[in-house]
């Protein structure tokens, strides 16, 4: 069984509208776990192997020797989290899988970083100028502005070739208001805007700056403005199942998407079926290739249109819908070719399982 409400997958959601998976909302409306979890999982508990929980238990079930926390979204750094799927791996006996899978995304990382930093070193020879990032947020329930310095998210500003703005030994800053918060990143390159919104498919540049309390023309008139909401799964309708087979390729070998169609029938949240909660933690290089594609567009192409993407430009760009309603004329598959200079940098997709456990996770 799993809580397909936090899934980006269109597999997991087919699947789930198949039947082949169990799928029960975890959380109600209130963030409480309800009724209808507990009942399926503690009802079944006898038959289940594992449920793999948060740091908070959500959704645990009754019997304690049952529940495995899987805390990957706290691990500090940002290969750090992505290694969690070695921890995966030995519940279904993928151990080799799972090392192997972790060892490409490390050397796919470590090969983009390259590349962003050869940008980096470009640029300053141009202009005598590093680029920087920050992380900022307005937290409504609390009032107050925030710039933060989690550990992953440095991580990835640096590989990406730009230097955050951080505190020496401290995990954010807070301010008493919007103007405080503008005065400290007004010279930023690359402002990275995590402020809480229902729902991304609607949220536009002029409600975020709404909702951060101050206006665009603060910030350095060339930043790069940010969410980490730029796919979202549709919440209702057909979607593409999109599958990348990874095989040893030729040169001059091209590489396909394979789409097929499927449909569900349940509203989604949009603001939980985001690409960065779904897939951000196991693919660090994934996430950092569309980051420096944003950050060095002379340097590095576009991710292909239905390879994952991440971060939003606000600037310029609505949200993006990776697996968008389309027409069911056919059942027979489509091929779209991959780029051959994007297929030597695309990162290889998650191992698939051999058994389906209950996995529900909080949404950070």
């Amino acid at each position: 069984m799993v809580d397909h409400s936090y899934s980006h997958s269109p597999c997991i959601q087919r699947d789930e509208e198949l039947g082949v998976i169990d799928g029960q909302d975890s959380l109600d409306a209130s963030w409480a776990t309800p009724a209808a979890w507990n009942d399926k999982i503690n009802g079944g508990v006898a038959d289940i192997d594992a449920v793999f929980t948060d740091s908070w238990n959500s959704g645990a079930a009754s019997d304690a020797s049952k529940n495995v926390v899987f805390d990957a979204s706290t691990d500090p750094g940002i290969l750090n989290r992505g290694e969690w799927i070695k921890f995966i791996g030995v519940f279904f006996n993928e151990e080799q899988q799972a090392n192997a899978y972790f060892e490409r995304e490390v050397a796919e990382f470590n090969r983009v970083e390259s590349l962003a930093h050869e940008a980096r070193w470009n640029n300053r020879l141009k202009t005598g100028t590093v680029k920087t990032c920050a992380w900022i947020e307005y937290s409504s329930w609390s009032s107050v502005w925030k710039l933060k310095y989690d550990q992953y998210k440095q991580d990835l500003c640096i590989s990406a070739g730009l230097t955050p703005v951080t505190d020496a030994g401290a995990t954010e800053q807070t301010f008493a208001n919007a103007t405080s918060l503008a005065a400290k990143i007004a010279n930023v390159d690359v402002v990275f805007d995590e402020t809480y919104n229902a729902d991304p498919t609607t949220y536009t540049k002029d409600a975020a700056f709404a909702a951060l309390g101050f206006a665009e023309s603060d910030l350095k008139s060339s930043v790069l403005f940010l969410r980490t909401d730029y796919h979202v799964t549709d919440k209702v309708g057909g979607f593409y199942l999109t599958l990348v087979p990874v095989r040893p390729r030729s040169r001059g070998e091209r590489r396909f998407l394979r789409t097929f169609p499927g449909t569900t029938g349940d509203s989604l949240p949009a603001n939980r079926n985001v690409n960065w909660l779904a897939e951000g933690v196991g693919r660090p290089a994934s996430v950092l290739a569309d980051l420096v594609a944003r950050v060095w567009p002379d340097d590095f192409e576009a991710p292909v249109k239905g390879c994952p993407r991440y971060f939003r430009d606000m600037r310029q760009t609505s949200h993006g819908a990776l697996y968008a309603p389309v027409p069911r004329a056919t059942p027979s598959a489509r091929r779209t070719p991959i780029p051959e200079d994007f297929a030597r940098r695309i990162s290889p997709p998650t191992p698939r399982f051999q058994s389906l456990i209950v996995m529900p996770f909080d949404s950070d």
